[in-house]
């Protein structure tokens, strides 16, 4: 019945037998670069040391002050610089597995359409012996 439907050349149309699908997957997501804060500055408000009138009267006073907010600042620039490594060091783990999510997408997206380009030529295949069947019925017309 099907091969007797083949037959007659009006009623094929052959590009409805072809694989017109698009790959399913979407390609994966590239990530973010990691966000953190600014970095900290010695010259910042927080860390600066100002002038009292204890201070200037009594030196012991200004130093323990300027010794402190020194500490301070080298304690937060400390942290800032480890948190800064650990977002760098996830972000490059992220980066590793994007990389190889993609060339994992990469090679099923080929397997894919080789196996839907194997498919279509033999669907050409099959339509070959009704080709010339049409270009036969052209010629007695």
């Amino acid at each position: 019945m099907l091969s007797q439907r083949l037959d007659t050349p009006e009623c094929t149309s052959w590009a409805q037998f072809y694989d017109h699908q698009v790959f399913p997957e979407g390609i994966p997501r590239h990530p973010s670069e990691p966000l953190y804060d600014r970095e900290p500055q010695r010259i910042d408000a927080q860390y600066s040391v100002s002038g009292s009138l204890l201070a200037s009267l009594f030196p012991f006073i200004k130093r323990k002050r300027i010794a402190q907010a020194e500490l301070a600042y080298a304690t937060d620039h400390d942290m800032w610089s480890a948190y800064r490594q650990q977002l760098e060091s996830a972000f490059q783990g992220q980066m590793q597995r994007f990389t190889e999510d993609l060339a994992a997408w990469q090679e099923r997206g080929s397997v894919f359409e080789q196996k839907q380009n194997r498919m279509n030529a033999a669907i050409d295949k099959l339509k070959l012996p009704y080709q010339g069947k049409e270009k036969g019925l052209e010629r007695r017309a």
